[in-house]
């Protein structure tokens, strides 16, 4: 019965993605709007970033500054010609600005891959991006030895980012294959008894391969 199931279930994958090929959904449809199969696109990007702490975080460290790197991989998927979903992966590392003296230094490193949807205008001159992303945040405080305290040399957390970029990509910029972006975004890094909060920025540029 099991594979019964798989059989019927494969050939009715085979049977929709060739009713997509053979309807046209470049073609336009009575709702206005021009549908693709599309290509798929890969993008490799790098960023500055600025993130600040607030919540039970915010006693001991402020403002953080660093950098990240990005990449980004849109599906095929029969959809409207403005519309692209896609999958990412993100590695980003900071400096933290300490307001206390019990640590001496605070780095982190977060690391998470993310689901995203692209909204192109003006033939993908413009773009906005909403995306969510869930990973793991790697904070490394350097205590004071003058402070009698237990902190850890690593804290491991889980996270959560909501983002929303905003990209442009000029077509003399290399046939439009460069994107400029900023993406204000939101971390929440759930403890056991509180919870690490961030919101920042990104200034971005990824090059279209």
């Amino acid at each position: 019965m099991k594979k019964l199931f798989l059989i019927l279930l494969f050939t009715s994958g085979v049977l929709t993605f060739s009713f997509a090929q053979d309807v046209g959904f470049d073609d336009d449809i009575d709702s206005g709007f021009s549908y693709d199969i599309g290509d798929s696109a890969l993008r490799l990007g790098c960023s500055f970033t600025w993130q600040t702490a607030f919540g039970d975080l915010s006693f001991f460290v402020g403002n953080h500054l660093g950098g990240a790197v990005k990449t980004e991989y849109d599906f095929r998927l029969p959809v409207p010609n403005f519309l692209k979903f896609g999958v990412s992966t993100k590695v980003r590392a900071n400096f933290g600005f300490l307001k206390d003296d019990i640590l001496l230094s605070f780095w982190n490193v977060q690391a998470a891959p993310g689901l995203y949807a692209r909204f192109s205008f003006l033939e993908e001159t413009f773009i906005i991006q909403p995306e969510l992303s869930y990973g793991a945040q790697f904070n490394f405080p350097e205590k004071n030895p003058e402070y009698n305290n237990d902190l850890k040399k690593l804290y491991v957390d889980q996270m959560l980012e909501m983002s929303l970029g905003f990209r442009f990509s000029p077509e003399k910029l290399f046939n439009g294959n460069i994107e400029l972006g900023v993406t204000p975004f939101y971390i929440l890094g759930p403890e056991k008894n509180s919870s690490a909060h961030y919101a920042g920025a990104e200034l971005s540029v990824f090059y279209k391969f």
